[in-house]
């Protein structure tokens, strides 16, 4: 089997955890921006107000650099407020750099004003984070936007990430929290925050449940309303599979559709495959939830072509998967030494046994030959 181009160096995301390097490479770090499903790094813009943290990443062994000294800002009257070490506060719309150590290391923090928030699939912002959920080269988007109305299926929970976003709807970094309250209709479950604030955790009911949920920023700012609701299978208009990862396990998405077009999220279906064994992808990452969407394969060996069928609602489709082809089995252990026939046995036992044999035979001969 060919392995797909998608095996790009991910690696760097696996080696690092959620650190980020300097401009000259010299020190990792992380942050406070950081959320479960993505680390932050100074690529995304801070949103203004927003109070953070700037850690060291990690300890070196080896050849160390230079001590890691309390962190200076440039210019001294820049947008951050603050110890980068310890507390900084954005407090003006620009950039800054934030010296590590005088001629060792430095990055830079943007500073932009929020325009609005949105929600979004945890898959689109884990992605760069989680090396087995990278995109694949071509073909169909396989994280399509949530929507106005949030549709999904009946008993099921769903986690969206709530982000704010600039004017042109790019994530801006926060790490306020959001808060979230529910107005129910036909005793829908209740939407709560989970995590860290700054996500959402959806809890269905049965179909014909319905629900308004409003999130907001928790100055109250950037409210908005989404309409819940709970449907069943016969609202499936059509499946698209897409494989979203490669190396080693296959990790395929199912895109579910309504007749809206509008995305069908934690969608009543079924999943079938052959040639390939499930795995479970939470025990990488354990606040991962297992979606109904989302499946992890690995190759089994010699079982013919991997491929994965998806059904519900009258609607079928399947996709032949891209994995690496899976090592032959071990060769069984060889079987211990056989034991030797009893004839020719030279176990202790057997030696008391032929003693006794022996013994035996003197005394009768010995017996004999008197009574001749």
């Amino acid at each position: 089997m060919r392995i797909a181009s998608t095996l790009i160096a991910a690696t760097l995301f696996l080696s690092c955890g959620s650190d980020f390097m300097g401009d000259n490479r010299v020190y990792a770090f992380d942050s406070t921006l950081s959320r479960p499903t993505v680390a932050w790094t100074p690529a995304t813009p801070v949103a203004l107000g927003e109070s953070f943290s700037v850690r060291k990443g990690f300890s070196c062994i080896f050849d160390c650099p230079a001590p890691f000294t309390a962190a200076s800002m440039s210019p001294p009257n820049g947008v951050l407020i603050g110890d980068p070490l310890r507390d900084v506060t954005a407090s003006s719309v620009g950039a800054t750099s934030i010296v590590t150590n005088a001629a060792a290391d430095r990055f830079s923090v943007t500073v932009v004003e929020a325009a609005g928030l949105r929600l979004t699939d945890p898959l689109e912002l884990s992605r760069p984070r989680w090396a087995h959920l990278r995109n694949a080269d071509g073909g169909p988007a396989p994280f399509p936007d949530v929507g106005e109305e949030i549709v999904m299926g009946a008993d099921a929970g769903l986690y969206l990430d709530v982000i704010l976003t600039d004017d042109a709807g790019a994530m801006v970094a926060s790490r306020s929290g959001f808060s979230v309250t529910s107005v129910g209709a036909n005793g829908t479950s209740a939407v709560s925050a989970a995590l860290d604030g700054r996500m959402i955790d959806l809890q269905s009911g049965p179909v014909g449940d319905l629900a308004h949920a409003t999130v907001s920023r928790l100055d109250g700012g950037f409210a908005q309303t989404w309409n819940v609701r709970v449907a069943g299978p016969e609202e499936i208009a059509a499946i698209e599979l897409v494989q979203i990862s490669v190396d080693p396990d296959a990790i395929v998405r199912a895109i579910v559709r309504r007749a809206d077009g509008g995305v069908f999220l934690e969608p009543p279906i079924t999943w079938t495959t052959e040639g390939v064994a499930e795995q479970d992808y939470t025990k990488y990452r354990a606040d991962l939830r297992v979606r109904s969407d989302l499946k992890m394969y690995r190759a089994v060996y010699d079982a013919g072509l991997p491929r994965a069928t998806v059904s519900g609602g009258g609607v079928m489709t399947s996709i032949t998967l891209d994995v690496p082809e899976a090592s032959p089995p071990d060769e069984p252990a060889p079987p211990p030494p056989m034991m030797m026939r009893q004839g020719c046995s030279t176990s202790p036992t057997m030696f008391v046994l032929g003693a006794m044999l022996l013994l035996a035979g003197s005394r009768l001969s010995v017996t004999r030959r008197n009574r001749g």
